[in-house]
C-alpha cells in the first residue's frame, strides 16, 4: 500500500523554501544546494517480507561539483554508489567488511575493523547546537537543524527527522564505525600537515555523530561537502546481484600495499 505524507511538488516547494531561507542568511555563495526533498515514495507490506530501501541524493564535493549518488540498504548490506560507472563501496554488515570497488583499475580495497592508533587531542570537546526554526515535517517525522561543534567550531551541521528509516541510519552506523581504525592510520600519515578537529571527529573520534538525532535529510561538512536526500523507496528484496562482488578484480588492502593480495576470490 503505498504511503505519502507529502506530495513531490509541496515537499519540494515548502522544503526547498525553509532551507533557502536558512542558507540565505549565511551569506555563503556556492555552498547551497537547492533542497530537492522529498519525493515520498517508500511503501508499506501489510505482511511482513524483506525489503531494500533505495535512496537518492545530490552531493557537492568540497571542490562544488555536484553528483546524482544512490544507496541500496537491507539488514545484510550497504551499498553506496558515488556516480563513477561502476564504482560503488560495499557493507557486508554480517562479515563485518567493507569493499571499495574500482572499476578503472579493477581492484576491489578490502577494508576490515582496526583498532584506532591515533591518540585522541588532549583537548577534545564534543557539543551541538539546536536551531529553533521550523521545517516541514518528511514522511510525517519532523526535521530538526542541528550544529555538530568540536572545540566550540561548527563541524557539521545536519537536518535530521528522527525515526525515518532506522535500518539506514544502524547500517550508516556500522560503516563509520568500520572505517574509523582506517581513518585514524590516514590521519597519521597526514599528521605532519597538521591535523584539523573537525577532521578527527569527522572520520576517526565521532564519525558517526551526524546519526544520533535521525537520518539526516541534509547534511554540510566543515569543508564545503554536502549531501541531500532527493527520494527514497522501499521496495521486495530481490535478486543478489547489486550487493555482488566482480570475481576477478584485484584485491588487497592498505596493510598490503608493499605486497598486496591479489587474488580474486568470491565472497
Amino acid at each position: 500500500m503505498p504511503l505519502s505524507s507529502l506530495s513531490v511538488a509541496r515537499a519540494a516547494a515548502e522544503l526547498g523554501n525553509a532551507y533557502n531561507v536558512q542558507e540565505n542568511m549565511k551569506a555563503k555563495p556556492g555552498f547551497y544546494i537547492g533542497l530537492m526533498v522529498v519525493a515520498l515514495t517508500a511503501s508499506a507490506c501489510v505482511t511482513p517480507r524483506a525489503t531494500d530501501t533505495l535512496l537518492h541524493f545530490t552531493e557537492q564535493d568540497r571542490d562544488g561539483r555536484v553528483l546524482a549518488t544512490h544507496m541500496r540498504v537491507n539488514r545484510e548490506y550497504l551499498r553506496m554508489d558515488d556516480g563513477a560507472e561502476g564504482d560503488f563501496v560495499l557493507l557486508d554488515r554480517g562479515a563485518r567488511m567493507v569493499y571499495s570497488v574500482s572499476a578503472a583499475d579493477q581492484t576491489i580495497l578490502v577494508i576490515k575493523p582496526l583498532p584506532l592508533t591515533l591518540a585522541r587531542p588532549p583537548v577534545f570537546e564534543q557539543g551541538i547546537e539546536r536551531d529553533a526554526a521550523v521545517f516541514p515535517a518528511v514522511a510525517g517525522r519532523p526535521v530538526v537543524h542541528y550544529r555538530l561543534l568540536t572545540n566550540g567550531k561548527i563541524c557539521t551541521e545536519v537536518y535530521a527527522a528522527a525515526g525515518l528509516l532506522p535500518e539506514v541510519v544502524a547500517a550508516l552506523r556500522e560503516y563509520h564505525e568500520i572505517m574509523a581504525g582506517e581513518q585514524a592510520q590516514t590521519q597519521v600519515r597526514m599528521s605532519e600537515f597538521g591535523q584539523s578537529v573537525c577532521d578527527l571527529a569527522e572520520w576517526v573520534f565521532a564519525p558517526a555523530r551526524y546519526l544520533d538525532q535521525g537520518f539526516p535529510v541534509r547534511q554540510v561538512s566543515h569543508d564545503g561537502r554536502v549531501r541531500q536526500l532527493v527520494d527514497f523507496k522501499t521496495l521486495p528484496s530481490g535478486g543478489d546481484s547489486w550487493h555482488s562482488l566482480p570475481q576477478d578484480y584485484r584485491r588487497y588492502s592498505i596493510g598490503d600495499m608493499v605486497e598486496p593480495d591479489f587474488s580474486p576470490r568470491s565472497k
